[in-house]
């Protein structure tokens, strides 16, 4: 087994006053206490024990933001093994608030689903069990929504570290993705990757769009919107 690890643009594109600007007010956001989470992070798992490893759980303490302003949510998709058992051993380990749901397998849209009911932070971020985050993820996540008021989801970038393989999973990097997803109708058809993005509650709960299509497993229900 191996984990995908989520990457970032070059720094050089993030140059100029309103990107420094909307980083400040990102990192004033994760980095001050707040009495409840402002952000929450949802992790879907089906019968995968083994990547709940101390590089896992490492990875979520490192990220940069305080502890008060994360909540972190695991949704067991109805596994049939050990998975949730060891889900609940591992929130002890964590520093912010952590919470283990589970529920009769649906599938992954079905599971986000339901951490968004539970979640209480105004920005959901997704990702998956196999999934490496960087120090800076949710900093850099953030600030598109500082950036321009209009963007209601940013998705970052992955990559394959498989060498058997050399592929980039998804090459649309987060530059790009600010570009093309602002509250327009031209978005609609357009999915995003799970792995790795963030949802600004509010806007989407104004276009009915805060769930996930559960016909579809991966994407949000942007894409079967703009089919209808």
């Amino acid at each position: 087994t191996f984990q995908y690890k989520c990457t970032f643009p070059d720094s050089d594109y993030w140059l100029g006053d309103a990107f420094i600007e909307a980083r400040k007010k990102a990192n004033d956001l994760l980095l001050n206490a707040h009495q409840k989470p402002r952000v929450s992070i949802i992790i879907p798992f089906y019968n995968r024990p083994e990547y709940v490893t101390d590089q896992f759980l490492e990875g979520l303490n490192d990220l940069n933001v305080h502890s008060s302003a994360l909540e972190i949510i695991f949704v067991d998709d109805g596994s049939t093994d050990t998975t949730l058992r060891v889900l609940r051993d591992s929130v002890g380990k964590l520093r912010f608030s952590a919470k283990v749901y589970t529920q009769k397998n649906g599938g992954p849209a079905s599971a986000r689903n339901l951490g968004i009911r539970k979640a209480v932070g105004e920005y959901i971020y997704f990702t998956d069990s196999d999934v490496l985050r960087p120090k800076y993820w949710l900093n850099e996540h953030l600030m598109p929504f500082f950036l321009k008021p209009e963007i209601a989801l940013a998705g970052g970038s992955q990559r394959n570290p498989n060498p058997k393989t050399k592929a980039d999973h998804w090459r649309n990097g987060l530059v790009e993705s600010v570009r093309k997803f602002s509250i327009t109708n031209n978005i609609m058809s357009v999915p995003f990757d799970t792995a790795s993005m963030c949802i600004k509650r509010g806007a989407l709960e104004k276009m009915g769009l805060l769930y996930f299509d559960e016909k579809y497993k991966y994407i949000l229900p942007f894409y079967s919107y703009s089919k209808r």
